[in-house]
């Protein structure tokens, strides 16, 4: 039973679900497909952001290569 409950304890930590409780999102085009680079992302377009408890309806804005910089990030 304890080497059940280890397994199971390791597959849990790596469930897409339990990335997404701490706090990580995935984006998510229209037909379903993940977005994994700047260059999946046009302006405009339309997706989906899939938080632990749903997806955020979401769109790109303004020019997807630029590099947002908070301000006193050097």
């Amino acid at each position: 039973r304890e080497a059940v409950a280890g397994t199971a304890g390791r597959l849990h930590a790596l469930s897409p679900l339990a990335a997404l409780a701490r706090g990580f999102a995935v984006p998510l085009a229209a037909d379903g497909r993940v977005l994994r680079r700047r260059a999946d992302f046009a302006p405009g377009q339309a997706f989906g952001l899939r938080v632990v408890d749903g997806v955020v309806p979401s769109v790109v804005g303004g020019d997807s290569g630029a590099v947002s910089r908070e301000p006193g990030d050097g």
